[in-house]
């Protein structure tokens, strides 16, 4: 009998939940083969079998968030049995179904509710309203005296309909507004050589990205002004070492970032394959923690989407998020003419315990200077 472990998916992954099986107990699974989707801080990613062979039993159930090394399932021949431990496991858990220990009912808190009113709550019920995200004000107990019941949680939960990333995204981006207190400056782009260039090297067969200069430009500009490559912490501002961009990538359940780490040592074409390669991974639940954790700044793209310009959040670990509009044709004056000129605008978001408008002027201005001369990011 195998033992299926909770992977270590990257240096800094402590835990996971568990978000969904794919495979019912009693299934032949194969090496390789995708067993369960697991939900870190940041992102939902598929688990692999490392064995070939029937899942006999599964000991994670979904919403349960585990520490890595944690055994959830077990994968052997199709009559081989289970090893007793898990069996008397099995046991002990439908006996607390059906009868809760008195220790559990003794152990049953208070918990302040709105007003002066106090919601009487189970510690499993509490348990998994954490994991799920679940407030438990708003929860209708069917209990004793109006307890709160695991049961009261989960049907709560599912009646909200809310993915673990989904979850997981609103708490982030929560964070970041009550945290980070942002401020905004825009500046408009002259596009046509950009435009023009990566038209030339479409016809040589290289394909580059509008976000791909994105993150080259903000690699280069980052590299003279170093104030933004910075992080807040406790201790006070820590100045990364490294220049990691991050793109942010539509999902089917919310927003992933994977990481070009050191775009400023990239040159284009090598920024263009790594963001191929990371968003192929993102929208297939590939990608591990290192490559979507950390980051100097994020770069968010809507232009394709007909955006004209927007005020993006900022991922809280990184002082900015740079928002990209639509390229368009709008009116320019040129040496005292109107002409059509392909222009976009960009926003920048900054954290104001960083930085400042003045050395987020500069940086911003960086940008621009290099996407209106686009050879100099070759």
């Amino acid at each position: 009998m195998q033992e299926v472990f909770l992977p270590k998916l990257g240096q800094t992954m402590e835990e996971a939940e568990i978000a969904r099986w794919l495979k019912a107990e009693g299934e032949r699974v194969k090496r390789g083969e995708v067993l369960l989707e697991i939900t870190t801080d940041k992102a939902t990613l598929e688990v692999e079998s490392y064995f070939t062979g029937t899942l006999r039993k599964i000991l994670a159930r979904e919403g349960e968030t585990l520490p890595v090394g944690t055994t959830i399932a077990l994968v052997g021949d199709a009559d081989e049995p289970i090893p007793e431990k898990y069996l008397a496991e099995q046991i002990r858990e439908k006996r607390e179904k059906v009868a809760p220990r008195p220790e559990t009912l003794q152990e049953e808190k208070a918990v302040p509710g709105p007003g002066k009113t106090r919601i009487l709550v189970s510690p499993r019920a509490r348990r998994l309203a954490k994991e799920k995200g679940v407030e438990l004000d708003k929860v209708k107990g069917s209990g004793p005296g109006g307890r709160i019941t695991e049961k009261d949680v989960m049907d709560h939960a599912q009646g909200t309909l809310i993915s673990p990333m989904r979850r997981i995204l609103a708490q982030r981006m929560s964070q970041s507004k009550r945290e980070i207190p942002h401020f905004y400056i825009s500046m408009d782009v002259d596009m046509s050589r950009a435009v023009e260039m990566r038209e030339e090297l479409k016809k040589k067969g290289e394909e580059i990205s509008f976000s791909d200069l994105f993150i080259r430009a903000s690699g280069l500009a980052l590299k003279e002004f170093t104030g933004l490559n910075v992080e807040y912490t406790e201790a006070g501002i820590r100045q990364r070492e490294e220049i990691d961009i991050g793109l942010a990538v539509a999902v089917d359940e919310g927003v992933l970032a994977p990481v070009v780490r050191g775009a400023d040592k990239k040159a284009l074409a090598e920024i263009a394959e790594a963001t191929r390669a990371l968003i192929e991974e993102a929208r297939t639940k590939r990608l591990t923690p290192d490559e979507y954790q950390g980051g100097s700044l994020t770069i968010s793209n809507l232009g394709m989407f007909g955006i004209k310009n927007f005020i993006p959040i900022i991922s809280p670990g990184q002082a900015a998020i740079l928002g990209a509009g639509q390229i368009e044709e709008r009116p320019v004056v040129h040496s005292g003419k109107i002409e059509a000129t392909k222009m976009m605008t960009l926003v920048l978001a900054a954290d104001h315990r960083l930085t400042d408008g003045v050395a987020a002027a500069n940086f911003l201005g960086k940008i621009k200077e290099l996407l209106e001369n686009p050879q100099r990011l070759l």
